[in-house]
Order: C-alpha cells, then structure tokens, then sequence
C-alpha cells in the first residue's frame, strides 16, 4: 500500500488517467480509404498497431458520422495522411491457404516491401507476393545436431534483384528487418530508373527524450534474521521520506512503433532508516538504536508504453533497477540497564553490499505545455534485494514510492 501522506496525489493521478481512458477508446487520425473502384475518399481512421491495423479499418467521413469497418475484401486499402499505407492483398498463409488481408506498404515501386504482423512480403510487378523467410533446418555437424539458418529471404531477393548485379553485395548482407529490408529495396528501385515511394519517411527511426524529474520518496527497510545476536534489530524500519532527482531518457523508434519504448535513467536517492527495540525484564532493561544510512545512485532500465490516446497521454513502464552505493553506514547501539549501572556497547551489524538490484514499474500522465516543453507527473514503485550482504540466516529488501513531476524539451 502507499503511504497515507502520497494516498491523496496518487488517487488523483489514477482518476486523471481514467478520465483520459474514456475520451480515449479510438485513436482517429486524418486518413482515406481506397475502393475497390480506386477511388479515394478522405475522413477519420483509427489508428492501431499489431494485428488489427491487418484486419480491419475502422473509418468515419466526418466527426458527426458513425464509424464503418471495412474489411480486406471491402477496399484496396486505407492509409494516413503522410503516415503508414495498408494495401488488400492475397497472400499463402502458413496453412498453405489463400487469404485476403491488408499489409503494410513500406516501399512502392516495381518492386514492393509490404510487412505484416510477423512477416516481410516482397512483390515485383503484377507477380504473386511472396514471404520473406529466414527458418531453421536441423543439420549434423560432426555428428552433433544443430540448428542452421536458411537464408530463404537471400535466395529469393538474389532471383528478384538479378537484374541490378550493383547490390549484389547488399544482398548478401541483407537482414529481416525493416530499416535494412527498406533500405535495399529502395535502391533496387532506383537502380531501375524508378523513384521509389518510401512511406513513413517522415518519421524518425529513433527518437530521444531527456526528462529531468524530481519529486518525494517513501523508503521502507526490512531486515530478517533467524541469527540470535541480531533478534533487536530485525523487522521494518522507521520509512525515510525523502527528495530525489534523476534524469531520464526515453528512447523511441516512431517508424516501428509509437507506442514501446525504452527507458534509462540516473537517480540520486538519501535514506536513512531508524529503528529502536525495547524489552525489559525483571532486572535488566534492553534498548537497541540502529541507524541505516545509504547515498544512492540508481540506474533504472526498461520498457515504456504509451497508450493511443493524444490530448493528455498516459504511460506505464517496468523494468530492472541496479542501485550502486556511494556511501553506507549503519550503526547499532545497545543500552542495558539495570538498578545499578547503564551499559553502554556499540555492536556491529550486519555487512553492507557495494549495490542492489530490483524490479520497478510505473503510471505516468504527460502533457504538452507549449510548443518547447512538455510535462509529467509520474507514480513510481520499486523492489530491491536490499543492502545486507545475503547469508545463511540473514535476508533484507527496501521498497520505495516515488511522486514526482517532470519536464522535457521538445
């Protein structure tokens, strides 16, 4: 559970990207259909990535028009304006059985690079579109047996691209993917005295964002031991309430997908977690301080995803978190008194690694402020193995919920 002080911002942020959530169902962007007649007319579509964009357009002419999905077999195609183009076309499924679906248009000329959900298709003129593959064969080899690739997607561009011997080389060092397929096939078509339509090209194939965040940290410290001598120091912490800083960079590929990504951060983070024991008996009083204290560099990795909705965007992320330690002190002091006397010992504890690892995950909201600057605000839960060195009988994890408010330069 969070905190109680970080209860309120956090209920807020949830509703906020739910109020988002329910203006957000469609993704309509500018765009047109094809008939089957080739006649283009021009309206709403819903934009989607992964299977669906294969299936089915969801098209509406104006905003006060309801939406009609049209299928493969109902157009040519569909496409946004200056964006992605889907044509309909019949291609062998993996069945072996004629199907009609809408594939990617990536390069349009005499020869042509289409892409479905998991497959690159190649087309040359008025030919059948055929898959480009790259499978592997089991084969011995010394009398072991291994798994070799086929190279079936060079074999077939070889026999397309015979006639332009300049990309010979190219070929052979050709790969199955988009930026390399793309690349090839643009130049084929030039080598033929054609120019090539390249969609998408507008896009950027990576895209970065460096976001300076801020905000508060509530960190709980938990220690466990079955070992005796550490029985007054075990349990979870006084929580350490905090300010951190970082800096982020989200890492984009637009051409690919607009909606993963990948995230990499610096945080600086100082804690320090309090704990007391007391137990009396019949003669003697026991009182334990210890003291944790950790300067923190962390270094989060992961996945980002950006939900399809575009006037205030929510995001989510997760990932693997290394935490380093510039600086670790923890101190145990022991009282034990009696009618007499107050013994005073400074016991040692537990050994402190050099760093941690853990899992984190996210819910953010950002939102364009003007045209240079955009803004966040960002929800953040973390997990680590914690600071004491493992062994037999001793184990320790610290958790911490971050609130915190960003802004990036556009």
């Amino acid at each position: 559970m969070p905190p109680q002080f970080l209860t309120t911002p956090l209920l807020a942020l949830c509703l906020w990207i739910l109020g988002c959530a329910s203006y957000g169902q469609t993704n309509l962007r500018q765009g047109y259909i094809i008939t089957n007649l080739r006649d283009t007319v021009a309206g709403l579509i819903n934009y989607k990535e992964g299977p669906g964009a294969y299936e089915a357009a969801q098209f509406k002419a104006s905003t006060s028009e309801s939406v009609v999905t049209y299928y493969p077999a109902d157009i040519a195609g569909y496409g946004f304006v200056d964006d992605i183009f889907y044509e309909s076309k019949t291609i062998i499924a993996n069945d072996s059985t004629q199907k009609r679906t809408f594939l990617e248009v990536i390069v349009k000329g005499d020869l042509q690079l289409y892409k479905s959900h998991k497959t690159y298709w190649v087309q040359k003129g008025d030919t059948e579109v055929r898959a480009l593959k790259d499978e592997y064969k089991p084969v011995i080899v010394n009398q072991i047996n291994r798994l070799q690739r086929t190279n079936q997607h060079i074999a077939l561009l070889n026999t397309l691209m015979s006639d332009c011997s300049a990309l010979r080389t190219r070929v052979q060092n050709v790969t199955l993917s988009e930026r390399s397929l793309a690349d090839l096939v643009a130049r084929y078509n030039r080598c033929k005295g054609q120019v090539p339509v390249v969609y998408k090209s507008s896009k950027s194939w990576v895209k970065a964002a460096v976001v300076l965040m801020a905000g508060v940290n509530n960190s709980k410290f938990t220690f466990e031991s079955s070992y005796s001598p550490c029985d007054h120091i075990v349990g979870t912490y006084e929580p350490d309430r905090s300010f951190t800083g970082g800096v982020f960079a989200d890492f984009f590929t637009p051409r690919l997908s607009e909606r993963f990504g990948l995230r990499l951060g610096i945080q600086y983070l100082d804690t320090r977690y309090y704990s007391y024991y007391y137990r009396e008996t019949q003669y003697q009083t026991y009182r334990d301080y210890s003291t944790l204290q950790l300067k923190q560099l962390k270094v989060p990795l992961g996945i980002r995803y950006n939900p399809p909705w575009r006037i205030l965007k929510p995001y989510s992320g997760f990932g693997l978190s290394y935490t380093s330690h510039l600086s670790s002190d923890w101190k145990w002091r022991e009282e034990i008194e009696t009618s007499t006397e107050l013994t005073i010992n400074d016991r040692k504890p537990p050994k402190l690694k050099n760093n941690q690892v853990g899992l984190w995950g996210n819910v953010g909201l950002m939102a364009r402020i003007n045209n240079t600057f955009q803004g966040y605000v960002e929800v953040r839960y973390e997990r680590t193995n914690g600071p004491a060195l493992p062994w037999t009988d001793i184990s320790s994890s610290i958790t911490n919920f971050q609130l915190a408010i960003g802004v990036s330069v556009q």
